[in-house]
């Protein structure tokens, strides 16, 4: 473990010390507690870089997830448990990356680019919202932060032990005991009837989740199709596994996601997607602060002038929002999110395939085409289908068999169809059909939830959307089903055409009529076919049947606001009524079917057409989602309303946030609440400068009483953060008389003597000198305390944005005195 090489001061130990070649931005790191890895925005790149603060590997880069398009990253963040990276970018989107490897997990944007007309037709973008024109698309996010909410009260559910969970039975005395053994405790309790065992034994029930006995949903191949940035996420298998990837069981903590823009409002999210609502600030927030053990979230916002801060408390009703209500509303709302952009990209997928299998054949038929047009003879299907029950050879057709598709254009032929075939077939089978089952659950699930609570203000959910949108999923699924069955008839199909087709070239490239090529068709004959050669040729050679499946309707483009795109008369149709009948329409031997009212379509096969399916089950189910949101934006609205105003605090127009923190009020007296602590730096006299600490109360709004100041004589303030409700470190630049003497500090400080009644003093120790002389590589800036308790650093960010050293602190003691070498051996240095 290598030692600074500084001439005076106190040492921490140097665990690492990184240089890069390109700069970064230095104030707007962040450290992961939990796997010590550390996030950077690259101003060069304009991307996110992950490094280990070990050894300083580079992890993984988070990029802006469309690569044709630029976006400079805001800010990140980390969420507490290190399983997520948020990285807010300049055009207003919101991308969460895995902290494993990097991937994108999910893409959100603030409340304000929300925007009524985007409700798509087709599938161009079908979930992504459109940006404010008036602000030329610019609502970057300004905060973006989690916070780990731990719940009071309620028995904890006990999570079932592998064997129990799947085994072959699972019964209330095998849970009972379950619960016996993590909590004996409460044994009595339960046993005696106690509302805490029968409340365990109802969310038992309640989130039973059967999706977990079904098997993992796979990857997307995109066969070489531009992918969307929201549907990037499906291309590998752990971007699906993480996109799926949900909570066991109710749990004692609530994930909380608070998203700030610039357009005044603070957008909140459970389960890092599942949007609850938001609450309108004054002006854009700025930094936030939340605590564990705190409902109460503190967002600082300040004016562009500067000279007023106003300090927001949000208290979020997790209380009435909690318990198995809260975990099944939560979970099928992330589910049916994520399984709608799974589905809409699986469609876009089958008609990629589609589009692109045929391009080659197509080009080969439209090039014989014009030879048989030139010589005034059939059409080419007509052509292939005489040859076929004649086995007579035109010249035309010898010449272009033998020159044109030879043996190598066949096997492209056949390569391009089979694979066209393949890649259909796996979608719909693998992907569509397994995704719409999951659709049904989720959306079945919440539709007993609003039957039940049906008429109250528990889940204020229509149950009759929910029945519509079950019944979109079923019309989705019975043309996925038809579609599938298309697709195996015309494999089978093209695979007799194209061994038929094989023997053609070998007869026609041996001689019509020659020994070898009697030899050829007396061997080979038998091995056609001819039935299915042959309705092949006559139809679907012309136009497969796969094609009014997948082909967009002309009826169906651009986007409308919601009245009007319900009112669609397309959309208006699609339905699993016209669905069923569409289907009976096709199976039946006459032309019309009593029960089908063709009047209702554009044409008779759009109740089967996938595309159209899809974007009226987008369209259901953001329904659905604005429904639930709404539900849940009147209980913050509620809430928002019976809270007290923000705090105004009067600062220098100079001055400058460098840290804010949210406490539980049992940390400095003896009652229940939160307190907000901040810091300020402001420039004090001409060779001293000041920190201005703030302790607010979320309940009384109190402030000056728990104001003071941090002054240091001969020094500049650089950065200063908190690690305790008392302590703080801060950076300084030491003013020397000689230059060759600069330096700069870490020093720790303590808030002690602190009463009721009085403001409490300061105390300053030395914990670490940086030599800054002219010709000095390193000069600290800013810097970033992390870790957790037995393995505390504290990362150094050099003035150049290019280089940092991660310091040690498991061993730091704040109450350790200021050294400064001889000149100082054991007295406490006053700045």
């Amino acid at each position: 473990m290598a030692l600074e090489d500084d001439s005076h001061g106190e040492k921490l130990p140097l665990l690492f010390e990184k240089h890069v070649s390109q700069p970064v931005a230095t104030a707007k790191a962040a450290y992961c507690d939990l796997y010590d890895l550390i996030a950077v925005i690259n101003l060069t790149t304009d991307d996110v870089a992950v490094y280990r603060a070990a050894n300083g590997q580079l992890a993984f880069t988070a990029k802006y997830p469309d690569q044709y398009e630029e976006s400079k990253p805001q800010s990140v963040s980390w969420k507490a448990d290190g399983s997520l990276l948020g990285v807010s970018w300049d055009d207003g989107t919101c991308c969460l990356y895995s902290g494993e490897d990097g991937k994108l997990v999910s893409r959100i944007a603030p409340s304000a680019e929300s925007k009524d007309a985007d409700w798509r037709l087709d599938l161009a973008s079908a979930l992504a919202p459109v940006a404010d024109e008036s602000t030329d698309g610019k609502q970057a996010p300004s905060c973006l932060a989690w916070t780990d909410h731990q719940r009071s009260g309620g028995l904890p559910l006990p999570p079932l032990r592998r064997e129990e969970k799947f085994g072959d039975e699972l019964s209330t005395e095998t849970w009972f005991n379950s619960i016996d053994s993590q909590s004996g405790t409460e044994l009595g309790k339960m046993a005696s009837g106690s509302s805490e065992g029968l409340q365990a034994l109802v969310d038992s029930v309640t989130t039973l989740d059967v999706t977990t006995v079904l098997p993992g949903l796979s990857a997307l191949p995109a066969h070489g199709m531009r992918s969307t940035p929201d549907a990037a996420k499906f291309n590998t298998q752990s971007g699906v596994d993480n996109a799926f990837k949900t909570t066991a069981s109710v749990s004692d903590a609530v994930d909380v996601l608070l998203v700030c823009g610039s357009s005044q409002h603070a957008d909140i999210y459970l389960d890092d997607t599942v949007k609850v609502g938001s609450i309108s600030l004054d002006t854009s927030g700025t930094f936030h602060a939340s605590h564990p053990h705190c409902s109460t979230q503190a967002v600082l916002s300040r004016p562009d002038d500067g000279a007023v801060c106003n300090l927001h408390f949000i208290d979020l009703p997790l209380d009435t929002l909690g318990g198995s209500l809260l975990h099944v509303i939560a979970t099928n709302t992330k589910r049916m999110q994520s399984l709608v952009a799974y589905v809409t990209q699986t469609v876009r997928c089958i008609q990629h395939d589609f589009t692109t299998g045929q391009q080659l054949p197509t080009r080969l038929l439209n090039g014989f085409t014009e030879e048989l047009r030139e010589k005034d003879e059939s059409d080419p299907f007509t052509s292939l289908y005489e040859l076929l029950m004649t086995a007579r050879f035109t010249p035309t057709v010898e010449e272009w068999l033998t020159d044109i598709i030879k043996d190598t254009q066949r096997k492209r032929w056949e390569e391009s169809i089979v694979n066209l075939y393949d890649h259909i077939q796996n979608h719909i089978f693998m992907h569509l059909l397994p995704a719409l089952n999951r659709m049904s659950i989720a959306a079945s699930t919440l539709r007993g939830f609003a039957e039940l609570h049906e008429g109250t203000t528990t889940f204020d959910m229509p149950a009759t959307l929910l029945v519509e949108l079950e019944d979109n999923v079923d019309a989705l699924r019975l043309a996925a089903e038809r579609a599938q069955l298309i697709v195996i008839a015309e494999q089978r199909q093209f695979r007799a055409f194209i061994k038929w087709l094989r023997v053609m070239i070998d007869v026609a490239s041996a001689g019509p009529g020659s020994k070898s090529a009697i030899e050829t068709e007396q061997r080979e004959t038998p091995n056609v076919d001819v039935n299915l050669t042959g309705a092949y040729i006559k139809l679907t050679m012309r136009k497969s049947k796969l094609f009014p499946y997948i082909e967009q309707l002309p009826e169906m483009k651009g986007g409308l606001d919601s009245e009007r795109f319900f009112d669609h008369p397309v959309v208006r149709s699609l339905n699993r009524e016209n669905t069923v009948a569409s289907l009976q329409q096709k199976n039946s031997t006459s032309k019309a079917t009593p029960d089908f009212d063709e009047g209702t379509l554009s044409n008779a096969t759009a109740a089967l057409n996938l595309p159209a399916l899809t974007a009226r089950l987008v369209a259901q189910v953001r329904l659905c989602l604005d429904k639930i949101t709404a539900w849940q934006q009147r209980l913050l609205s509620r809430q928002a309303s019976s809270g007290s105003p923000p705090v105004e605090m009067t600062l220098n127009p100079t001055a400058t946030l460098l840290d804010m923190k949210m406490y539980p009020s049992s940390a400095v007296r003896q009652d229940d609440g939160s307190i907000a602590q901040m810091l300020f730096s402001a420039p004090g006299g001409s060779d001293d400068s000041k920190i201005d600490f703030f302790r607010v109360d979320s309940s009384s709004g109190a402030m000056e009483e728990y104001r003071s100041e941090i002054s240091f004589n001969a020094a500049t303030v650089l950065h200063a953060q908190m690690v305790s409700v008392s302590t703080c470190f801060v950076l300084v630049q030491v003013l020397e008389t000689s230059p060759a003497d600069a330096s700069c500090e870490l020093l720790c400080c303590r808030l002690e003597n602190e009463g009721p009644k009085q403001h409490g003093s300061w105390s300053k120790h030395l914990k670490h000198s940086f030599s800054t002389p002219p010709q000095a590589a390193f000069t600290p800036k800013h810097f970033v305390v992390g870790g957790r308790p037995g393995k505390q650093v504290v990362v150094v960010f050099g003035g150049d944005g290019r280089s940092w050293r991660v310091l040690d602190l498991t061993d730091y003691d704040a109450a350790t005195p200021i050294r400064r070498g001889k000149e100082r051996s054991g007295d406490q240095m006053t700045f």
